[in-house]
């Protein structure tokens, strides 16, 4: 939610918003603290939101990792998310959304992404992205260079 008087749908301000660049081990984490506007009529954090929270994970990465003049050229545009929800999330809760590349290949790249709770996993995902050329807005190769700074050395397409 948006707009005048609308709750913040998480706290950057606060505990969340916070990024950790996992550049060793390929990993990004964006820490969020759940507010009353993320909660659904059951009480606890809509599916929804955790879609939201993967995406943003997912765009802090690559503005976390990618130069300014790839920053410039090429956006990200998800094709397909895969979620399991594991167990549900309340107001107050501080999340850990990580999020890692885990294959890359031509113009695909597949993020696998935990949302946890402390030690509990609440939401696993998997989520496949395309490269776009920013200019044209066609599907364009993710670049050796990229590829080769994006995924750990053991991961497929590195």
């Amino acid at each position: 939610m948006t707009g005048e008087g609308a709750q913040p749908r998480h706290d950057p301000a606060g505990v969340g918003g916070r990024h950790d660049h996992g550049r060793a081990s390929g990993a990004h984490n964006l820490i969020v603290r759940v507010c009353p506007g993320d909660i659904d009529r059951m009480g606890h954090v809509n599916n929804s939101v955790y879609l939201r929270w993967i995406e943003e994970a997912v765009h802090a990465h690559w503005a976390a990792l990618a130069t300014p003049t790839e920053f410039a050229a090429y956006l990200w545009l998800a094709v397909r998310h895969e979620l399991d929800y594991r167990r549900p999330a309340f107001a107050e809760d501080i999340l850990r959304v990580e999020t890692r590349i885990v294959a890359i290949r031509r113009v695909r790249a597949w993020y696998e992404t935990a949302v946890t709770c402390g030690e509990a996993v609440l939401v696993e995902a998997r989520s496949c992205w395309c490269c776009i050329d920013a200019e044209s807005r066609g599907l364009t190769p993710i670049p050796a260079e990229m590829t080769k700074r994006f995924l750990p050395e053991n991961c497929p397409g590195s």
